[in-house]
C-alpha cells in the first residue's frame, strides 16, 4: 500500500500534464495568427478586402521585429511577377499545387518606323498608351496587336504561394479571399483569354462602276476573281470592307439628263458580296441616273440581298440613320453623304438628289452632319464617314473639302473615306483620325486616257482598343475590265 499513493500521484500528474498539453494545443490551434506577406505594390489592393480569421496582412516593406516574425507563422506569400512574351505564356506556366496565379494587367508594345531631321530611319518601340498621336505602328513577325502569338507583351500577375500546410477549412477561406481580391485564378480560366481585343481591319476602295461589260464578266463563272484578281485577299480578309457603287440597280430605261448614266443588274450584288464587300456607298452623283424610281429600285435591291448602306432613304429621317455593327467588340457606326459639285449637264445633287421630309434621296453635306457625328461619337462608337465630294481629276483637295472633312473629324469621326475625283488624293492623319480625300477609281473601264484615272489602291486600317494603329496602303492599277495590285 505504501507504493500505491506515489503511483496514484504520478498517474494524476501524468493525466494532468497530458490534459494541459491538449488544452494548450487546442488554444494555440484556435488562437494562432497567421501572416499573409504581400508585396508593397499589391498591398493596397489586398487591404481592400478584409481577411478571414485568424490571418493578418503584412506589407513586405513593413518593419517587423525578429520576435514577432517568429511568433507569427507565414501562411501565404503574395508577390507581383512579370512575364515577357505572348499573353498566353502566363497560362502556359507549369502548375504548382502550392501556388495560385492571378492575372493583373498587360502592356502591349508597338514598333514604329520614324525618321530624324536628317532623314535617317530607325525603329522605335512604344507602349500602347504612349504611342504618339498620328503615328502608325508596324506588325511584328507578320502579327498584329491582339493576335495570339504577338510577342511584344509584358504581363503582370500576382503569385500566391502557400508556405505552410493549413487545415482545409483555413486554406479554403484563403482561396475564397484571394478570388475576391484578384478574381479567378489562371488555372481555372480557359482560352481565349481576351477575345474582344483583336485588331479589327477596315478596308476601303474607291469608285466601282460595273457597266461597260464588267457586269457580264462579274456574273460569269469565277467572276470576282476575274475582276478583282489579286486584290481579293485584301477585300475578303478584312473585317469590314467598303466600296462606292457608282450607278443605279434598276430595270428602268428612264435616263436622267446627264453626261453619263450607269445602271446594273441586281445579280451583281451577291458577286460583290463574294468579293468581300460588306457595305456599299450610294450617296454619289450616279445614284439618280435613272431618276427617283431607279434610286428606289437600288435601295430595294440592296435590301433584298441584305447589303448594308446608309445616308440614303425614302425620306430625310431615314437618310440620317447610321449603319451600326459590332465587330470583335468594336462598335462601328457608318454614315455616307454627298458633297459633289454641279455637273456640266446641269445635274445638281443638292437640288435633284438630296432627301427631304417628303422625298427620297441622299444625305447632303450640311452643318447638321457635324451634330449627327458628335451625338454618335458620344455613344462611344467608332465613327466612319464616307463623303462623295471634291473636284473631278484634281489631285489635291480643295480648301472647302479640307474644311468639311476636318470638321467631321473635329466632331468625332475616326475615319473619312472620300470619293468622286476619279484620281487619288492624299491620305492624312488629322488629330488621331484618318482622312482619305479620294481613293480614286477601283473598277471603272474607260479611264485609260485620263491622267491618274487608272491609279488605284486598297486602304486598310487596323483598329485596336478603339484606336487606329495600322495604316496600310496597297497601290493598284485598273487594267481592262478589272483591277490588280501593282
Amino acid at each position: 500500500m505504501k507504493f500505491l499513493k506515489p503511483l496514484l500521484f504520478c498517474l494524476v500528474s501524468f493525466l494532468f500534464g497530458i490534459s494541459t498539453i491538449l488544452l494548450i494545443n487546442f488554444y494555440i490551434s484556435n488562437n494562432t495568427q497567421y501572416s499573409i506577406l504581400v508585396d508593397s505594390s499589391l498591398y493596397k489592393l489586398c487591404s481592400k478586402i478584409p481577411l478571414p480569421e485568424p490571418f493578418i496582412l503584412i506589407c513586405k516593406n513593413n518593419i517587423v521585429s525578429t520576435e514577432e516574425k517568429d511568433e507569427i507563422p507565414m501562411a501565404l506569400h503574395i508577390q507581383q511577377m512579370e512575364l515577357h512574351g505572348p499573353i498566353d505564356s502566363l497560362w502556359n506556366l507549369e502548375e504548382n499545387p502550392l501556388c495560385k496565379r492571378y492575372f493583373l494587367e498587360k502592356t502591349l508594345f508597338l514598333p514604329t518606323l520614324q525618321q530624324d531631321e536628317n532623314g535617317k530611319s530607325s525603329f522605335v518601340l512604344y507602349a500602347e498608351n504612349d504611342l504618339p498621336e498620328n503615328q502608325e505602328a508596324l506588325p511584328t513577325n507578320w502579327l498584329y496587336a491582339g493576335e495570339q502569338n504577338y510577342n511584344l507583351m509584358k504581363t503582370k500577375y500576382a503569385q500566391a504561394f502557400f508556405c505552410i500546410d493549413l487545415k482545409d477549412e483555413l486554406k479554403n477561406s484563403l482561396l475564397t479571399w484571394l478570388e475576391s481580391v484578384f478574381g479567378t485564378s489562371t488555372e481555372e480560366q480557359e482560352p481565349p483569354f481576351f477575345p474582344e481585343e483583336n485588331t479589327v481591319f477596315i478596308a476601303a476602295v474607291g469608285d466601282i462602276m460595273v457597266a461597260r461589260g464588267v457586269e457580264y464578266t462579274l456574273m460569269a463563272d469565277n467572276g470576282p476573281e476575274k475582276i478583282f484578281s489579286d486584290t481579293l485577299p485584301l477585300l475578303q480578309n478584312s473585317d469590314f470592307t467598303i466600296g462606292n457603287l457608282e450607278g443605279a440597280i434598276t430595270g428602268s430605261n428612264a435616263k436622267a439628263i446627264k453626261t453619263y448614266t450607269f445602271k446594273f443588274n441586281k445579280k451583281i450584288l451577291p458577286e460583290l458580296q463574294k468579293a468581300g464587300f460588306d457595305y456599299l456607298m450610294l450617296t454619289n452623283n450616279h445614284s439618280f441616273d435613272y431618276g427617283q424610281q431607279g434610286f428606289l429600285d437600288t435601295l430595294a435591291a440592296l435590301k433584298e440581298y441584305n447589303i448594308p448602306t446608309s445616308g440614303v432613304g425614302k425620306n430625310l429621317a431615314e437618310a440620317r440613320e447610321f449603319y451600326r455593327t459590332n465587330i470583335n467588340g468594336l462598335e462601328i457606326s457608318v454614315l455616307s453623304c454627298g458633297a459633289f459639285p454641279v455637273e456640266q449637264s446641269g445635274f445638281n445633287g443638292k437640288r435633284d438628289a438630296s432627301a427631304t421630309d417628303q422625298r427620297p434621296g441622299i444625305l447632303w453635306q450640311s452643318e447638321e452632319i457635324f451634330d449627327l457625328v458628335k451625338k454618335e461619337k458620344e455613344q462611344g462608337r467608332f465613327v466612319i464617314i464616307n463623303v462623295h465630294g471634291g473636284q473631278e481629276y484634281v489631285f489635291k483637295p480643295s480648301t472647302a473639302q479640307r474644311n468639311f472633312y476636318q470638321g467631321l473629324c473635329d466632331s468625332g469621326a475616326d475615319i473619312i473615306f472620300g470619293s468622286h475625283p476619279h484620281v487619288l488624293q492624299p491620305i492624312e492623319w488629322y488629330n488621331g483620325s484618318i482622312i482619305a480625300y479620294s481613293l480614286g477609281n477601283f473598277v471603272f473601264p474607260g479611264m485609260e486616257e485620263m491622267p491618274g484615272g487608272t491609279d488605284s489602291m486598297v486602304l486598310r486600317l487596323g483598329i485596336y482598343n478603339g484606336k487606329i494603329l495600322y495604316k496600310e496602303e496597297y497601290p493598284a492599277k485598273l487594267e481592262g475590265l478589272g483591277v490588280r495590285l501593282k
